[in-house]
């Protein structure tokens, strides 16, 4: 999954004061790690001149002390994207990110099993001359919410809930409990998906089954106890509105496979009923009244 790295460089006490800005740069620069895509850019800078010109801009401000510089790393999962989709977002992350007053060179890395960019921009603002500032938080709320809009264009995946902004941030537990939702989710979207004829009958399928159903380029379901929608494409490949379309319209007997109850969502205390509780309570299930808050704690 897509993930955001930041890290900061220090003033050097043993050498030039900006010798790790410099070789941070060159670093990321060297052709054995740009690979055969070649993909280095800069914004506010040229790359080859750009250690020169944050110094310049240190200079003409009286700010060659302190910190250095930032560095921020883009990583992608394994097997996903492209050399090229990896450098637009990388360049996009650092013009909406520094707001266009910074200067930052940006370098698509192809060495390794996953695709990554490195992004180095210098500590102080070109325009006013303050240094950047990084608060508690900022990774959370301002950084990885970028790179997530930004991955979610290009439908890759993204960093766990927990860490996005929108919607708020949930606490570990709670997004755990949503993980365990997921395999919920697409349990019964396959049940859906084969019993339906088409995606209108889909969708009425599941809010039948109690989910809460958002449309547009994907399809999106939740629950009550869920902070936010789970795309059904995240979920699985086959579950992405162009594979139900095309099973609706051809067939694919492959997701006619029995269902295994095997999650438990919530912890199941037994209940001592009596006999016309139970026969009330069975009435209900075959009048589908249970089923509709089948995910709602305590409803039978």
């Amino acid at each position: 999954m897509a993930i955001t790295k930041m890290m900061h460089m220090k003033a050097s006490s043993k050498a030039r004061i900006d010798i790790h800005l410099e070789h941070s740069i060159n670093y990321i620069l060297q052709p054995k790690k740009l690979g055969e895509a070649n993909l280095a850019g800069g914004i506010n800078c040229l790359p080859e001149m750009a250690y020169r010109q944050m110094k310049a801009t240190k200079q003409m401000f009286g700010k060659t002390g302190g910190r250095q510089g930032y560095h921020f790393v883009i990583s992608l999962k394994p097997g996903e994207g492209t050399p090229e989709i990896m450098y637009d977002i990388s360049m996009r992350f650092a013009e909406e990110a520094l707001a266009g007053e910074y200067e930052a060179v940006v370098a698509v890395h192809t060495d390794r099993e996953h695709l990554h960019a490195h992004i180095i921009i210098n500590s102080v603002n070109m325009v006013t001359g303050y240094k950047f500032q990084c608060r508690d938080g900022d990774w959370k709320y301002k950084f990885q919410p970028i790179t997530n809009k930004l991955c979610e264009e290009y439908g890759l995946h993204i960093t766990p809930a927990e860490y996005s902004k929108e919607p708020k941030n949930m606490a570990r537990p709670q997004w755990e409990r949503e993980q365990v939702f997921s395999e919920w989710i697409k349990q019964d979207a396959f049940v859906c998906a084969i019993s339906a004829e088409n995606m209108e009958h889909f969708i009425f399928l599941l809010e039948k089954m109690g989910f809460e159903v958002k449309q547009g380029k994907h399809i999106a379901v939740k629950v009550p106890g869920m902070k936010r929608f789970k795309r059904l494409d995240t979920i699985s490949e086959d579950l992405s509105r162009e594979s139900l379309e095309a099973m609706f319209k051809y067939g694919d007997a492959s997701l006619a496979a029995s269902v295994n109850r095997t999650v438990s969502l919530l912890p199941v205390r037994k209940a001592v009923l009596t006999p016309y509780q139970k026969k009330c309570y069975a009435r209900m299930y075959r009048l589908r009244l249970a089923e509709k808050k089948r995910f709602t704690y305590k409803s039978a």
